[in-house]
């Protein structure tokens, strides 16, 4: 999904926060818009390239399969809903995270690719080692 989306849905997330958290509700952002990171992360493991303009074009138009975006995986959100237990900021951007992960599985399904990404760290490195 296209990060303007992802921003857009995320302004409104934070402004519907603000009011209840102030200043803190821009967090939403870490989880709404910056989780996308680790798609430039994933294309610097596995294309060895550090372009941001060739990491969008790929991660927008490209076919991988199995591809570990870290932040998008289970065991991160098990690590941030821990977290949010103990810290606002972990709590407000895991608020943010929610849609942004609600519009990723949305646009995976009716663009059906469900292949391109895992769902978890286990489950790639175990796919990964079935490929060597």
């Amino acid at each position: 999904m296209d990060v303007w989306h992802h921003a857009w849905v995320t302004l409104i997330v934070t402004a519907i926060l603000y009011p209840f958290f102030g200043a803190l509700a821009f967090f939403a952002i870490l989880g709404g818009v910056l989780i996308d990171f680790d798609h430039y992360l994933w294309c610097i493991y596995d294309r060895k390239d550090l372009s941001i303009h060739r990491a969008y074009h790929h991660c927008k138009y490209g076919n991988a399969l199995n591809q570990l975006h870290i932040f998008h995986t289970v065991e991160c959100w098990i690590v941030i809903i821990v977290l949010s237990f103990f810290y606002v900021p972990v709590m407000i951007a895991g608020l943010g995270m929610v849609p942004h992960l609600l519009m990723d599985t949305y646009d995976m399904s009716v663009r059906n690719r469900h292949d391109g990404r895992t769902i978890s760290i286990i489950t790639w490195l175990l796919r990964k080692r079935k490929k060597s």
